[in-house]
């Protein structure tokens, strides 16, 4: 629930709850506008009075039930706003009641612009993740506004989010992989907002691919004689997939006589079965891959650079 009011200069503030899914623990915010800005506007930019970190879990869905935004008698321009947050954690209904004060514009002619933070940085930590860091340069802002743009070179920054008073980091969250995003950040003071802060750019990073497939990526063959009349043909398989060679893929295959052998991969993806022992009469064998298997991929047989070879005797 929201409340509204108007100081003695025609300013008017709202205060109000604000929450979301997904990175917005049910918070206390306000904004406004001035007495010489448009009407049916809310220019003041949204900021923070009281930032919750959890949620409500009760079944009835009531929140909010009391809101109440009120102006000082002693001054005429201080707002005085207290309603519900929630503090942390997931309970039935732990919220808290705050109380918070904040002025717009220049009312009773106290109210200064905050000093323009520095020193901004981004950095991406994920494929959807920025994290910012600035220094904090005032000692009277009621909170930071972060701004944003998209895509290489741009210059159109729009709010994405706030941070409270004497804040010096923000998350931005929900980014698409690979795009270039470019941020200032103003420290405001009700109605006043500083210079923005230099600005600072990150490009986030790319999807990391995943593939639960195995397939043979290579079958070649050796053979050595054994005395003067064997010799032993051997078979080396390498298995892989789109990310690269594959450990601990267990490889079994049959040879032309009937019998059959196995193998596991080491780490360069790649093992060896030998055949039995061969009459130098036999010219030549042939190996034929039968499975492949492994705990997290699935063989696709459709891949194989081979599914058989033949080996000649030395």
């Amino acid at each position: 629930m929201g409340s509204v009011a108007m100081d003695k200069d025609g300013n008017l503030g709202v205060g109000y709850s604000v929450s979301n899914s997904t990175t917005t623990f049910p918070s206390i915010r306000f904004s406004g506008r001035l007495a010489t800005d448009l009407l049916n506007t809310l220019t003041v930019t949204e900021t923070d009075l009281q930032t919750g970190s959890g949620s409500q879990t009760h079944s009835s869905g009531r929140w909010g039930d009391y809101s109440m935004l009120g102006v000082d008698p002693t001054d005429g321009c201080t707002f005085w706003y207290t309603t519900e947050y929630y503090a942390s954690g997931a309970t039935s209904a732990g919220w808290r009641t705050n109380i918070g004060s904040f002025k717009l514009g220049t009312c009773g002619g106290g109210a200064t612009a905050p000093n323009a933070p520095s020193g901004l940085g981004a950095t991406a930590i994920s494929s959807s993740q920025i994290n910012l860091q600035w220094t904090d340069n005032s000692s009277n802002e009621t909170g930071f506004s972060i701004e944003r743009c998209t895509g290489a070179g741009c210059s159109t920054f729009a709010q994405v989010g706030t941070a409270a008073a004497g804040a010096n980091t923000f998350s931005d969250t929900g980014l698409a992989a690979s795009t270039s995003y470019t941020y200032q950040v103003r420290a405001v003071n009700g109605s006043l907002a500083s210079n923005p802060s230099n600005t600072a750019t990150a490009v986030t990073q790319a999807n990391q691919q995943t593939d639960t497939t195995v397939w043979v990526t290579a079958l070649t063959k050796s053979s050595a004689a054994i005395g003067k009349n064997q010799w032993r043909a051997t078979a080396t398989i390498t298995t892989g997939n789109s990310t690269g060679a594959k450990s601990g893929v267990t490889v079994r295959g049959s040879w032309s006589d009937g019998t059959t052998g196995s193998c596991v991969t080491s780490t360069t993806g790649s093992c060896s079965i030998n055949s039995a022992k061969l009459s130098t009469k036999v010219a030549s064998t042939t190996f034929t891959i039968t499975s492949l298997t492994s705990s997290t991929l699935t063989y696709d047989s459709t891949k194989n650079v081979a599914g058989s070879i033949v080996i000649d005797k030395p």
